[in-house]
């Protein structure tokens, strides 16, 4: 009896999981992908390199202080990143510049979101 109370709470465990990975992947196919505008820091990179972007940029946001979400449409990453207003321009320079890593967290206010768009180099 035990057994067969184990293997179903795997089953449901894995179907669970499965649904939640098919409803994603629906909502991606099927929602817009959230976009602020005109105001969009642009980074360009090569094909190969987008998750090394997009993890220095969520890397960039953490480290003022703030937190970063990412979306991929197949042609560019948009990543939607909230940070500490006095922290904003920081950020943007930071992204733009190619920094690294960057530690400046303490900043206050009210947060900003920045959205940063990684196209392929052509």
């Amino acid at each position: 009896m035990w057994q067969h109370r184990q293997v179903r709470k795997v089953q449901e465990a894995e179907f669970s999981e499965a649904l939640r990975q098919s409803l994603e992947r629906a909502a991606d196919t099927v929602f817009p992908v959230p976009s602020l505008g005109a105001n969009a820091v642009v980074v360009k990179c090569k094909p190969g390199h987008f998750e090394a972007e997009v993890q220095r940029v969520v890397r960039l946001a953490e480290g003022v202080g703030g937190s970063a979400s990412a979306w991929n449409d197949g042609d560019s990453v948009r990543i939607l990143a909230n940070v500490p207003g006095g922290a904003e321009t920081l950020f943007r320079e930071s992204v733009g510049r190619g920094v690294y890593d960057l530690n400046a967290a303490g900043e206050g206010g009210p947060l900003t979101v920045v959205e940063v768009v990684i196209k392929t180099k052509k």
